[in-house]
């Protein structure tokens, strides 16, 4: 017989699934009937030339005919005859979007919305019956429309190439308890049927979801419009979300209890094209109960909030830092709150801009009942503190601040700017203040436990003694109105001894170390 290397190589080709075969779409595909089974053909578009270009391979499993990946449930499809091709994915980057048959959002006719959710359905049935193998979904650089927020399991990445390499319209409608049935951790319960939001965390039962990956999406609600959040982590762990933007929202990032994750270069927008409309909190971290925090180990960087009137509210997290994040808008009033048990947070630097606070008695940065230390809080331009306090500490909390610049504050009712209560320990470095502000107008309200040094302060040798002795009798004397605090110590140089406030008042005594009366303003 004579040899036929063509001939031999079909077979070959055959035999080991490489490629025999290719069509246009995937309607051409079906159509034809002339493939061997556990051979590989390739698809140039999925319904059109150039929109997910694949490769299937043909197996001996016989469904009904015709069907695509959201008819089988399945990464396949099905040919005229019920013949079952799976989907080829690459080992590396996983498949597209596009691939399963999403269409890309239609800039020339928007009414037409191609919708992705049926998709996050899908992708999130086939991880669960992987996990815990990895499920990898890229996006081609192109637009897409989702009535419903995209829904991500454990061990699944969502890429795009670059930051805000695609973006999504996202609608404000609620998925089905059918759809997604409500989940719980214990004696609590977490619902995905009850609030929209623009991308959201699934968890098993008393699951962590872990090692998710997303990165380089742009999430924008209809212009007018706003999700109940942007990004809504109630539990996960050890994962990544990077170069994201969520625009229209009410909430930025929803949280119960996260570990050891890394949020990079995420942009927070409570309004979507609308100056009148503004959100509620930036970040909104809730204790599920008094035993449990919000999280340990995670790193914020990069991060902004703009117009969330209430800022961030953050109830019990652990060593966890944020790296040059800020705050901004007009719409904006408040930084943020670490309260109810938060421990070794790092501040190491956040800024703040376009801030205007409204509310009497509002305090811009609290913190209570926890341990943070600040290595830079900045207001640097056009901040409104409309007299309200700056930095609030109380309860037991133990801070070290040491990089507070508030040169962006414009209001000349400039009010007490730092205030810690007679519980507290905090150590707090000179503070850098506007230029247009005069340190005898510079009233800090500070604890018995609290070091100040600089302007404004109440240690070092300009703030700790009393040059002359007729000054403790002076009840108009800054020893008398500034910082004077039950039990506070005042050197008083004429006579090179230590006395003591009896009371807070400018008529308070002030003792001598053996209990008798030093002096007594008038």
């Amino acid at each position: 017989m004579k040899y036929d290397p063509d001939q031999f190589e079909r077979r070959f080709l055959d035999n080991i699934g490489f490629i025999t075969k290719t069509f246009k779409t995937i309607s051409e595909l079906q159509s034809e009937g002339n493939i061997t089974v556990g051979s590989t053909v390739d698809v140039l578009g999925f319904h059109q030339v150039g929109f997910g270009k694949s490769s299937w391979i043909k197996t001996s499993e016989i469904v009904e005919p015709n069907k695509l990946p959201i008819d089988l449930g399945d990464f396949a499809i099905s040919d005229k005859y019920g013949y079952k091709y799976t989907l080829v994915e690459n080992l590396a980057n996983g498949i597209t979007i596009e691939q399963l048959g999403a269409l890309p959002y239609d800039n020339t006719n928007p009414s037409v919305k191609h919708d992705l959710s049926p998709f996050w359905l899908l992708i999130m049935k086939i991880q669960k019956t992987r996990s815990p193998y990895r499920v990898n979904v890229r996006f081609e650089n192109r637009s897409y429309y989702t009535s419903k927020g995209m829904l991500v399991r454990e061990w699944t990445s969502f890429r795009a190439s670059g930051k805000y390499g695609v973006q999504i319209f996202v609608g404000t409608e609620l998925y089905t308890e059918e759809e997604v049935p409500h989940s719980s951790m214990g004696n609590f319960s977490t619902w995905y049927s009850l609030q929209s939001f623009q991308l959201g965390i699934v968890h098993d039962k008393d699951n962590f979801p872990r090692s998710i990956n997303i990165e380089g999406i742009d999430f924008v609600t209809a212009s007018g419009f706003h999700t109940d959040y942007g990004l809504y982590t109630p539990y996960l762990t050890d994962s990544e979300i990077k170069a994201c933007r969520f625009v229209g929202n009410n909430i930025g990032h929803e949280l119960k209890d996260v570990y050891s994750n890394e949020f990079d270069r995420l942009i927070f927008t409570a309004r979507t094209n609308t100056e009148s409309k503004a959100g509620a909190y930036s970040i909104r971290g809730r204790k599920r109960s008094a035993e449990y925090g919000t999280g340990t180990s995670n790193i914020f960087s990069r991060c902004g909030y703009t117009d969330y009137v209430l800022g961030f509210v953050i109830e019990g997290m652990a060593y966890s830092s944020f790296t040059s994040c800020y705050t901004e808008g007009n719409k904006s009033e408040v930084i943020g709150y670490f309260i109810k048990g938060c421990q070794g947070i790092s501040i190491i630097e956040w800024g703040c801009e376009k801030l205007t606070s409204k509310s009497g008695n509002q305090m811009l940065f609290r913190i209570s009942e926890s341990s943070v230390d600040i290595t830079g809080l900045n207001l640097t331009w056009m901040i409104n503190t409309n007299g309200n306090t700056v930095l609030h500490i109380d309860s037991y909390s133990v801070v070290t601040a040491s990089g507070i610049n508030i040169t962006g504050v414009t209001n000349k009712n400039i009010g007490v700017i730092l205030r810690t209560d007679d519980t507290c320990n905090v150590i707090i470095n000179p503070v850098k203040y506007p230029s247009s502000i005069l340190s005898e107008d510079i009233a800090n309200d500070l604890g018995i436990n609290t070091i100040m040094f600089g302007i404004g302060g109440n240690f070092g040798v300009e703030n700790n003694t009393v040059n002359h002795s007729y000054e403790f009798n002076n009840l108009n004397s800054k020893t008398n109105t500034k910082n004077k605090k039950e039990g506070i110590a005042r050197w008083d140089k004429e006579r090179s001894v230590n006395v003591y406030a009896a009371g807070s008042l400018p008529t308070d005594k002030w003792i001598n170390a053996d209990g008798s009366i030093a002096y007594s303003p008038k």
